[in-house]
């Protein structure tokens, strides 16, 4: 750990240990090598997206996908799509994006501290950190392992414009990377803010030159940011579920989410796929979020004790607050608290704190005398890193390995278990579904999707006394659902009460009247209580919107109004909205 690169050391020599670095990386998420798709955004981005099987390059850069612009992470999946290689050949992609971004992190640690063996550990913990499985594994999670890659290279390529002759062409190379980072994933707009921390830390003056030179970067970081907000606004992802927590409240959630990473990347525990939002007790957050910013002592003590790295480690941990800052809901986007992709690319500049310390403490007079205990703790480490990574990696094999995971590490969590149910109803096992949404709801009673969900697979059961309740319950919970008043709409229908079933179709209709199949349900109702014609004006309505059992009935009950006395109970098979 004390080799000093200099222009003499064999690129060769410095480079085995990296060798070593991705070999292991490779052995330890190998379980990805023959895993499939998840049904957790894949269908979405890759599996059903008609623009990625059809190679329509130019939906990619003239619109969002799901609320997210990323043109060229969508490019990567329909080029692979092209290719063939099935799901093994995304998860290969996603592993050689991951190792050569573990290369640039040695290459960047190596240039800030000149030094080989803490460059060689610090690419060794961003290789198998288990926090960054969730990047690696999940093909949907690409965007960050493009963005990070194209962040990290800009980071170089600044480095050298800062530290060489300042020679233009090395401004303009990282400006066409962080072009293609935010063309990747949006967050990487806070780059221009990170050329300042690197200016710092390189002790750079700040000056008018310094500052005209970002402007073309601010420029692309302001418009990629309303550009997101944009797209996140058309989809509904920006929602006021936040807003219920208190202003304190939220500040110590804010404060939370920040020092999450900080804890994780040091102990990275009761790692998960989602980590929603926390419930309130009588208006009270979870105790830990309160303790929370106790944890920012950790930064303060450092940044006092390292006298001599004082500079860098202020600068490391401004890295990782600016890259983090995105993420921690100051803006509401979602329910969840944090997500550990998220992590991804901030952990570099904790990694820039680590090198740092590693770097004063490996100066110290006594340090020869601890080097074997040292060593040995870092063994551990890394080693308990590699076997969490791996079984992690696991974890992604399949859409049933994931979910079986998410219950296995929060059996009282009610996320593994919908997910679990949606997966069973999905393969029309729906006992095993309703199973799964039953221990939903005991974990998590006020989900309203969890009571449409079950309420569909009773109905495919025959037990519609159980899915009127559920469809009850929804609306109660929910009071503008068209789902709900839908559903339980046509579930009184086949329970031989159609004067009961209109009224509920008449509001899911009010609610939204492009509920085309409601208009279909509605006519078969009034054509039971003998109205036949409304009943044939419903069908008409329905008939004109391509409802093709609306169309039969026309036919069949239509031409003849004065033939009242056969039912059509029973007729429409297609229950699920």
């Amino acid at each position: 750990m004390e080799e000093t690169i200099t222009k003499k050391s064999p690129n060769w020599k410095v480079f085995l240990p990296v060798i070593a670095v991705l070999f292991l990386t490779i052995i330890t998420y190998w379980p990805l090598v023959n895993a499939s798709f998840v049904k957790f955004d894949d269908d979405i981005y890759v599996v059903e997206n008609q623009h990625v099987i059809d190679f329509d390059v130019q939906s990619f850069f003239s619109q969002h996908t799901h609320g997210h612009y990323q043109p060229l992470t969508m490019l990567s999946y329909s080029m692979q799509a092209k290719l063939g290689g099935g799901p093994s050949g995304f998860h290969i992609f996603n592993l050689l994006l991951h190792l050569l971004t573990v290369v640039l992190v040695f290459l960047l640690i190596r240039k800030l501290v000149v030094n080989a063996g803490i460059a060689w550990l610090c690419a060794l913990l961003f290789a198998l950190h288990p926090i960054h499985v969730e990047s690696v594994a999940w093909i949907s999670a690409r965007n960050n392992l493009l963005s990070s890659l194209f962040l990290i290279a800009g980071l170089l390529t600044y480095l050298r414009y800062v530290e060489k002759d300042r020679t233009f062409k090395w401004l303009i190379f990282t400006f066409l990377l962080f072009l293609g980072a935010v063309m990747s994933k949006s967050l990487a707009v806070t780059f221009p803010l990170l050329m300042f921390v690197f200016d710092f830390i390189r002790k750079r003056r700040l000056s008018l030159k310094s500052i005209v030179e970002k402007i073309p970067f601010a420029l692309i970081a302001v418009f990629f940011a309303w550009l997101a907000m944009k797209n996140a606004g058309e989809i509904g992802s920006v929602n006021d579920s936040v807003l219920a927590y208190s202003m304190a409240n939220r500040a110590f959630m804010i404060v939370y989410a920040y020092v999450f990473y900080i804890c994780w990347f040091i102990f990275p525990l009761d790692l998960s796929v989602v980590h929603y939002n926390p419930f309130l007790n009588e208006g009270s957050l979870p105790v830990l979020y309160y303790l929370a910013p106790l944890a920012l002592l950790i930064p303060i003590i450092l940044l006092i004790r390292m006298k001599s790295s004082r500079r860098q480690i202020f600068w490391g941990f401004a890295f990782y607050f600016i890259s983090i800052s995105l993420t921690v809901q100051f803006v509401p986007v979602g329910n969840v608290i944090v997500s550990e992709r998220y992590a991804y690319f901030p952990h570099v500049g904790l990694l820039i704190v680590l090198s740092f310390l590693f770097l004063t403490i490996s100066r110290k007079a006594n340090f020869q005398k601890i080097k074997p205990f040292a060593l040995v703790v870092l063994l551990f480490f890394i080693s308990l890193f590699a076997y969490r990574t791996n079984s992690r990696a696991r974890a992604w094999e399949n859409s049933d390995t994931l979910f079986q995971s998410m219950i296995d590490d929060y059996p009282e969590d009610f996320y593994g278990y919908m997910a679990m149910g949606n997966l069973c109803k999905m393969r029309n096992e729906f006992p095993e579904a309703i199973g799964y949404f039953d221990k939903s709801i005991f974990y998590d009673s006020a989900k309203p999707e969890l009571y449409n969900n079950r309420g569909l697979c009773k109905m495919e059961t025959g037990d519609w006394g159980g899915a009127l309740f559920d469809f009850t319950k929804l609306i109660q919970l929910e009071p503008e659902s068209h789902k709900g008043y839908y559903n339980r709409g046509i579930t009184k229908y086949f329970m031989n009460n159609p004067e009961a079933a209109i009224p509920d179709l008449d509001t899911a209709l009010m609610i939204n009247p492009d509920l085309v199949r409601a208009l279909l349900f509605r006519g078969n109702s009034y054509f039971v209580l003998g109205d036949t014609l409304k009943a044939c004006s419903s069908w008409m309505s329905a008939g004109i919107q391509g409802v093709q059992e609306a169309k039969d009935n026309l036919e069949k009950y239509c031409i003849n109004q004065a033939d009242t006395s056969r039912s059509v109970i029973g007729a429409p098979n297609q229950l699920k909205n």
